[in-house]
């Protein structure tokens, strides 16, 4: 699990430098001014870092509810468990208290 949060720490800056490439490319085939693309490039690293962050942020917040919820429903499958290990040990005693009772019959009628 630590190495999931360690490969999504990378996620922000691969999503920030994807979109600035994509955005430089094409406003350097479309003729664009190296000012003017230099400052819209920075605008664009800076707001695809900013969403990659939130997205880094929402899959961590997902994944922590996830983990909660399957604590909760393995929580609940062993207390299943057990209660069935118990019916079973409450069925395992009714045999014997049966057995007891025609032991102390028999006993009786001797």
């Amino acid at each position: 699990m630590n190495e999931v949060k360690k490969k999504r720490r990378f996620l922000a800056p691969i999503f920030m430098l994807s979109a600035g490439a994509i955005a430089s490319i094409t406003m350097f085939f479309m003729g664009y001014e190296l000012e003017r693309m230099l400052l819209i490039l920075l605008v664009f690293l800076l707001l695809f870092y900013v969403l990659g962050a939130f997205l880094s942020y929402m899959i961590g917040r997902f994944e922590a509810q996830n983990e909660a919820e399957r604590a909760a429903q393995l929580a609940e499958e062993g207390e299943v468990i057990e209660k069935d290990a118990e019916d079973e040990d409450a069925d395992r005693a009714e045999p014997d208290a049966a057995f007891m009772q025609a032991a102390e019959l028999s006993d009786d009628e001797d």
